[in-house]
């Protein structure tokens, strides 16, 4: 499940290298009820509401670089970036992934749930 608070890992966007963050970053993203926020260091990112769809595996060729076992997006509103990222679970970890990467555009982050 979403729900509680995530933080930020590892992100990666376009054809930067990526950057990996150490545990008390303070760098969260927090899901209540249908509810979202982006926080980092006390100071709100953004904030909206969200809702988890089912998608089918995508045949773009924009979205080529996204698992197979990534069968559900994140719609948010407003959505971070514009983008609507297909997202799943590896153990304690929530990986987002957005964007076309066939064109280098692409992003991918991890973020480990901490409560």
């Amino acid at each position: 499940t979403l729900q509680g608070k995530w933080e930020i890992r590892f992100s990666q966007a376009g054809m930067t290298p990526g950057t990996k963050y150490a545990a008390g970053s303070k760098h969260y993203l927090i899901f209540s009820g249908s509810n979202y926020q982006e926080v980092n260091s006390g100071v709100q990112l953004s904030s909206g509401t969200f809702v988890i769809r089912t998608a089918p595996k995508p045949t773009d060729v924009c979205l080529s670089g996204i698992p197979d076992e990534a069968k559900s997006q994140l719609v948010w509103d407003p959505a971070p970036g514009g983008q609507i990222p297909y997202f799943l679970f590896e153990g304690s970890k929530l990986k987002l992934f957005a964007g076309c990467s066939a064109l280098d555009s692409g992003s991918y982050s991890e973020w480990e749930w901490v409560e």
